[in-house]
């Protein structure tokens, strides 16, 4: 907001009225973070518009169709899509760690390499949590099974999607699955097939898929340790992709030892 002499056209005050609020937030694993957000119609907004990449988590709230429209172009998500809060005390697990993983993702970027966001040129990224209900997963098709509840993905334009998991009780392959935004090197991992996109344009197949992959291991794990004390257990970086998403821990792939799993 400026005010202007209205004799001389000279600045005489300005201020921001950018009404950015920064909260607080319990996440997957039980660990407090910080939540940027913005309030918007008496509502805490998961909107952070505290960097210089526009960050929004949206909750889809297990609506599949929503989803998959949104994915597929046929409809777009606005302020009642977004995560939201009464009092800025965000209690969504799934919420908390997209939003803020997003952006320690981003921090990341730009303090270690001096990259400004994806594209190197901000570009917003938009997180989508809950876009499967899990109550509904002994239904769901394997197809929806295998990329909405055990799997993350990046949808390009700075668009990510985070799978449901499954019910506490409810164990696959032996595993206890959590939300798939509880990883940081998960996060970082997808959020870096973005930079790829934007850079060395590898297509997803055959080799240059398998260095696309790798590309986005080497980061997700960097992330890691940059964030994370190095150790074993969760909230610990290791070599050791998503390792946090299960009980008992495990993980997908090792880069200590690619032989594991």
């Amino acid at each position: 907001v400026y005010f202007i002499d209205a004799r001389t056209g000279d600045l005489v005050s300005s201020y921001s009225d950018l009404q950015t609020e920064v909260g607080t937030g319990t996440g997957v694993l039980g660990d407090q973070k910080k939540v940027s957000t913005t309030l918007s119609s008496s509502m805490y907004r998961a909107w952070d518009q505290m960097r210089p990449a526009t960050i929004y988590t949206f909750d889809l709230k297990g609506d599949l169709t929503r989803t998959q429209n949104f994915l597929n172009g046929l409809v777009t998500l606005g302020l009642s899509d977004m995560s939201a809060s009464t009092n800025n005390t965000w209690t969504d697990p799934a919420t908390v760690d997209a939003h803020a993983y997003t952006g320690w993702t981003f921090d990341y970027y730009y303090k270690r390499f001096d990259r400004s966001g994806l594209d190197g040129r901000n570009l917003t990224m938009r997180s989508v949590v809950h876009p499967v209900n899990r109550a509904d997963w002994k239904t769901a098709t394997l197809p929806v099974l295998n990329l909405y509840y055990l799997n993350a993905f990046y949808a390009g334009d700075g668009v990510m999607v985070y799978g449901e998991g499954l019910p506490p009780d409810v164990t696959v392959g032996g595993y206890k699955w959590h939300y798939f935004a509880g990883a940081l090197d998960v996060v970082a991992h997808e959020l870096t097939h973005g930079v790829t996109d934007y850079s060395s344009r590898l297509i997803y197949r055959n080799e240059s898929g398998a260095l696309n992959e790798s590309f986005s291991d080497m980061m997700g794990t960097s992330a890691e340790f940059y964030y994370e004390p190095a150790g074993s257990g969760y909230l610990k970086a290791d070599y050791t992709l998503g390792e946090d998403l299960t009980t008992p821990m495990s993980g997908f792939r090792s880069m200590a030892n690619p032989g594991a799993f």
